[in-house]
């Protein structure tokens, strides 16, 4: 270990956390040792009936010692291990430590952070603690998990790790130094540090405060569960599971009934396990913005709360599902770096469900400036343009109903200074907006079918995620000047809205919803964007190559 690393004011964490994290390993294998001992076991609590004075007692006494025996390794473990887990903050990176025998280090630059997030799982929410789990570019294998911390501590090291990520150095701050943290500190070997050695100085960060811009609508929500493909289908299964159980009756007896059951039992408790996790993502949802970026909180026995910079997302995707269009509710998800790939998909999501107003308002949280003179009119061709009146989107070519025969009427493209929006879909209608600054490459592809319509692909290189990056069967001129735009706007946007310093954007947000005194719920909408000016882009030449 260097000895830059050693200088680090390693954090403690809970002495909790190493339970938490073995309990259920040392369980299993303690329930794995007992169950292939089990005839011993019995004929032991045999022997001491027959020989002692214990009698029935036995039979309390043995699984008492396999508790006993499960207890003391999990505290053993916990002992050893609490002393290699700690981290440690510096304006560069994030670092964290554990292990006993393999022992590991991550660390994590501040400037690849994409998100973090406060999690409450039940058992610490019964205790007051939380988890600080921070996501970098690169999906589950980067993320660091800290805790478990007390939820006071863990809201004020996620207030830090924002401040440090967002470019200001511990100097610039004017609050004191946090003695619980210092006196927490210890050194690269686990031991307290001497008298002589003062560690470095951590300046208690305040927790910022927040402004709520939108709330589940739990009434909507359920209603837009019902309307759901997935809950349908639950239904149907459910019905069908009963009925076959009936049939099974009804031919041999309750043998047949209960046999029909335990059969489709796990296809049945799949489909309710899916439901129900889908819904309580959803219930107690909010949407606050505040000056350290946006804040997503969700859950029922397990809170989460999400916190992350504009800059950090790539583009915004509205979708519609097909039963969703008699009540027009819309769900908007975000395109993250670090959730990529992510099969937890409410890490993505901005708000489950609300109105058309309420989809268009938290947009604007990431989409601040379409870079349009009337940006309500492209918001409106979005949602119900059609071919014969557009006047921001330029719509595929009719030839293309040989390619898409369904969704060709629907299926058009706008480019502005700031992003890149394209609608498509049938059954399910799509808004995807990408941002410029995000956008790494573009591509253009030609089959031989669609070089003899007159067709061309265009494909945006970004993120793999919830999020179209391939728009097909453009006009090949039209693919061509769209190919040209992106790549001119990327540069021009990366030069003049950096990731970095996002703070300061963020607060104009959190003053105006503050000023109106209102916040978004679903189907009631007072939220405005407030007016940015538009920052001179540095032109710059582009090399353009054409099929």
């Amino acid at each position: 270990m260097s000895d830059q690393k050693a200088e680090l004011n390693w954090l403690k964490v809970h002495p909790i956390t190493p339970v938490v994290t073995v309990w259920k390993g040392i369980a299993a294998l303690v329930g794995i040792i007992a169950i292939q001992n089990f005839r011993e076991s019995v004929e032991l609590i045999h022997y001491l009936q027959d020989y002692t004075q214990l009698g029935g007692l036995a039979w309390v006494l043995i699984p008492l010692a396999f508790i006993l025996v499960f207890a003391l390794l999990v505290g053993l473990y916990a002992a050893i291990s609490y002393r290699f887990i700690g981290y440690a903050l510096e304006p560069e990176a994030i670092h964290y430590r554990k292990g006993i025998f393999f022992k590991s280090e991550r660390e994590i630059k501040m400037s690849r952070i994409q998100a973090i997030d406060v999690v409450q799982p039940l058992l610490g929410r019964l205790f007051g603690l939380a988890n600080v789990n921070v996501e970098a570019t690169g999906g589950n294998e980067s993320k660091i998990e800290i805790g478990m911390l007390r939820l006071p501590e863990a809201e004020e090291t996620r207030a830090r790790i924002l401040y440090l990520a967002a470019g200001f150095s511990e100097d610039e701050g004017e609050s004191p130094s946090a003695p619980s943290q210092a006196e927490n500190a210890e050194t690269e070997d686990g031991s307290a540090p001497s008298a002589d050695v003062t560690p470095p100085v951590l300046r208690a960060t305040p927790v910022a405060p927040e402004t709520e811009l939108y709330r589940v609508n739990l009434p909507s929500l359920f209603v837009s569960v019902a309307l759901s493909g997935w809950f349908i289908t639950t239904v149907i299964v459910i019905i069908g599971v009963f009925s076959f159980a009936i049939y099974g009756f009804s031919s041999w007896g309750w043998r047949g009934f209960s046999g029909s059951l335990v059969a489709l039992a796990p296809l049945f408790l799949g489909l309710i396990s899916g439901s129900w996790n889908s819904i309580s993502r959803s219930i107690n949802f909010v949407l606050a913005a505040s000056p350290d970026g946006i804040r997503i909180r969700n859950g029922i026995t397990d809170l989460k709360a999400q916190t992350l910079p504009p800059g950090r997302v790539h583009g915004v995707k509205l979708s519609q599902s097909l039963l969703w269009r008699t009540r027009d509710y819309w769900r908007v998800e975000m395109e993250i770096a670090s959730y990529q790939g992510d099969t937890e998909q409410s890490n993505n999501v901005l708000i489950p469900v609300g109105s058309r107003q309420d989809a268009v308002s938290s947009s604007w949280l990431i989409v601040r400036d379409l870079g349009v003179e009337n940006p309500d009119q492209l918001w409106e061709e979005a949602f119900d343009g059609s071919r014969d009146s557009y006047q921001s989107f330029v719509p595929n070519p009719l030839v293309s109903r040989w390619f898409d025969w369904f969704t060709y009427r629907r299926n058009a493209v706008a480019i502005t200074p700031h992003a890149l929006v394209f609608r498509r879909g049938w059954l399910t209608k799509s808004i995807n907006i990408v941002l410029h600054e995000h956008i790494q490459s573009v591509e253009i592809s030609q089959g031989p079918w669609e070089r003899r319509l007159g067709l061309a692909n265009l494909h945006i290189h970004l993120v793999q995620g919830q999020i179209l990056t391939v728009m097909p069967n453009i006009g090949a001129e039209h693919c061509r000047d769209l190919w040209a735009q992106v790549a001119q706007y990327s540069q021009q946007r990366r030069e003049t809205e950096p990731s970095a310093k996002w703070m300061i954007r963020v607060q104009q947000v959190a003053a105006v919803s503050s000023s109106q005194d209102g916040s978004m719920s679903s189907g009631n909408t007072d939220f405005e964007m407030p007016d940015e000016a538009d920052n001179p882009a540095t032109s710059t030449d582009q090399e353009v190559v054409s099929l």
